[in-house]
């Protein structure tokens, strides 16, 4: 048998089943099944199991990109209120790696939407969640200062099981209105804040046109995907090569106690070639092994990466009179 051929293609082959069942585990992605699912159902007409798989998506794997397709599922139901904020937040998060054509398109969905959004100021001493419409907004004291959309709105107060508060109170497009949650306050008590600035534009715009264009964010890049594998393709060639090893240094072992005074007998002859080719092969995968863990470790942790050219963007936060600057000369 010639082991100089056989063994080496046998630590390679072994350390290929070494690395596939890793490599299977490695595949399974319940983020990325998150996001084609809330894809399929966007595409039909689904916005409500599109927003819900969207936001599963986004809690596998977060990614401001995907906070664009929340923003237009919601946009799509007409909870204008929650995509403003979806789409004031990709904005945020995003940042400088946003493109150009991409941020103004944002932007102007922004400045419709707020058209068809009111704010909410809650005032008082109560304590607990707040629902609009039934939809969980935060917990007070944090959740004072809510967006919703216009029109009639239920806003409710709970601990635990309990409800505590109910209001229930008719809101318009672009105001601001100071509401009393105190136990046994009026309804009367909502009173709409003067405006800093109000829009011209006359009737509410429509909706932002539905659009699912920006895929998942990847947890790591092909390459360095493809480097980590590498990488461990080396780890379970490198460990073949100390199993191989330490056979053939048994079998050394065993030769060199047959043979006495430099004479070994014949019989001792094919051992010690065997011995021979399993070192041989020993050598070849610690080798090949550590050269493909360092290139993999290398590709895995990006070391070849291009790094993209970085910019500043100046982002809305409020209507009128505040900008966040984002990003690096």
């Amino acid at each position: 048998m010639n082991y100089q051929m056989a063994v080496p293609t046998l630590c390679l082959a072994a350390s290929l089943l070494l690395v596939l069942p890793w490599r299977a585990s490695a595949e399974v992605d319940p983020a990325l099944q998150a996001y084609q699912q809330a894809t399929a159902a966007f595409n039909a007409g689904n916005y409500g199991d599109a927003a819900s798989s969207f936001r599963k998506a986004m809690e596998l794997r977060p990614s401001w990109k995907i906070r664009y397709n929340i923003a237009q599922s919601e946009a799509s139901l007409k909870h204008y209120d929650l995509a403003l904020e979806e789409f004031e937040a990709y904005l945020i998060e995003g940042g400088d790696d946003i493109t150009g054509d991409r941020q103004a398109e944002v932007m102007g969905e922004i400045k419709r939407l707020r058209m068809l959004v009111a704010t909410v100021e809650l005032a008082g001493a109560e304590q607990g969640e707040v629902f609009v419409n039934g939809i969980a907004r935060g917990a007070l004291p944090e959740a004072s200062r809510i967006k919703t959309t216009a029109g009639k709105i239920e806003i409710t107060i709970r601990k635990g099981n309990k409800t505590i508060i109910t209001k229930v109170l008719r809101v318009t497009g672009g105001d601001t209105v100071r509401l009393d949650v105190n136990v046994g306050s009026d309804d009367a008590a909502a009173t709409t804040a003067p405006q800093a600035a109000t829009s011209s534009e006359g009737a509410p715009m429509p909706p932002p046109r539905p659009e699912v264009s920006v895929p998942p964010e990847p947890r790591i890049s092909k390459s360095r995907a493809v480097g980590w594998t590498l990488a461990g393709l080396g780890a379970a060639t490198l460990a073949t090569g100390v199993v191989l090893g330490g056979v053939a240094l048994s079998k050394a072992s065993h030769v060199e106690d047959q043979c006495k005074d430099g004479h070994c007998p014949k019989s001792s002859e094919d051992e010690a070639k065997s011995s021979r080719g399993l070192a041989l092969s020993a050598d070849i995968c610690f080798g090949v092994g550590a050269a493909m863990a360092i290139i993999g470790g290398l590709l895995g942790f990006g070391v070849f990466s291009k790094r993209e050219t970085s910019k500043v963007a100046a982002t809305p936060i409020e209507g009128g009179g505040m900008l966040v600057v984002t990003g690096s000369l």
